[in-house]
């Protein structure tokens, strides 16, 4: 059985909140990304894909991809991943509303 694989683009309170589910549900978090290098580097997952760049997540196969970043990048990364992604499902941390 293959195990579900997600991403985590944000990580602030509520990312942090959605690797912790995920890890909880079994979920096997492939990749992280922040604009922040300090917060990637407090996320001690071993064998995961860590950068700044969230379009280097949408050539990877995964079940469901987590956007949890910030009101002005959000809309941008979620038509990237509806768009051009290999993402099952996707999940918002916030309303889409300007």
């Amino acid at each position: 059985m293959n195990k579900k694989k997600g991403i985590v683009i944000g990580l602030g309170g509520m990312g942090l909140r959605h690797i912790k589910a995920l890890r909880s549900l079994k979920i096997k978090i492939i990749g992280v990304c922040d604009k922040n290098p300090e917060k990637l580097k407090k996320i001690n997952l071993l064998g995961i894909i860590k950068t700044t760049n969230f379009r280097k997540f949408l050539n990877l196969k995964a079940d469901i991809v987590c956007i949890a970043s910030n009101t002005q990048s959000r809309e941008v990364i979620l038509k990237n991943f509806l768009l051009s992604s290999k993402v099952d499902k996707i999940l918002i941390e916030k309303p889409l509303a300007k």
